[in-house]
């Protein structure tokens, strides 16, 4: 095998996280449940977190397979004092809870900026209030970007959002 593949093969290499406590807000949505698979597989053991709010997407059928060997908590990343009874469990937090619609952000802003705004507000906090060494791994969005300058797009590139969701996400 080449240097090349095998320097790939290691950077793609995911941790192993048996054992890991993982909290996903926003795990019953696609990229949430996904993720919940994920890990799970890998050994953590898997709090998904999510509100069902029938706007933002979340199913438990994504998780069906797995439903029995994760925790599922059905709640809204806005109760700050649930979040952080939670919260403060975990040893990874992966942030995927939004209200994600580009139209629906338009249409009803505030909703959008409260979930997405207030709810990363209300993750932060719990994980201030918590324990410091929580890792959080938040979810962002390309649209957050607008027109790409350059790619791949890495943290530094600029952000010039073109709605009220992505301007959020840019939080």
């Amino acid at each position: 095998m080449s240097d090349k593949k095998s320097s790939l093969r290691k950077q793609n290499k995911m941790p192993d996280l048996k054992g890991a406590k993982i909290l996903i807000a926003g795990g019953l949505g696609f990229i949430g449940s996904n993720l919940a698979h994920r890990c799970f597989n890998l050994g953590a053991d898997v709090t998904v977190y999510d509100c069902l709010d029938p706007r933002m997407g979340g199913n438990i059928f994504n998780i069906e397979p797995i439903k029995n060997s994760v925790k599922i908590l059905i709640n809204d990343i806005l109760d700050a004092h649930a979040l952080e009874r939670e919260i403060k469990q975990q040893d990874i937090v992966f942030n995927c809870a939004a209200s994600t619609s580009h139209p629906f952000s338009m249409k009803e802003p505030l909703v959008d900026l409260d979930v997405n705004s207030r709810g990363t507000i209300n993750v932060l906090e719990a994980i201030r209030k918590s324990r410091r060494d929580i890792k959080l791994v938040h979810v962002g969005t390309s649209t957050q970007l607008g027109k790409q300058k350059y790619s791949p797009a890495d943290e530094d590139h600029p952000e010039f959002p073109l709605d009220i969701y992505s301007a959020n996400k840019s939080v």
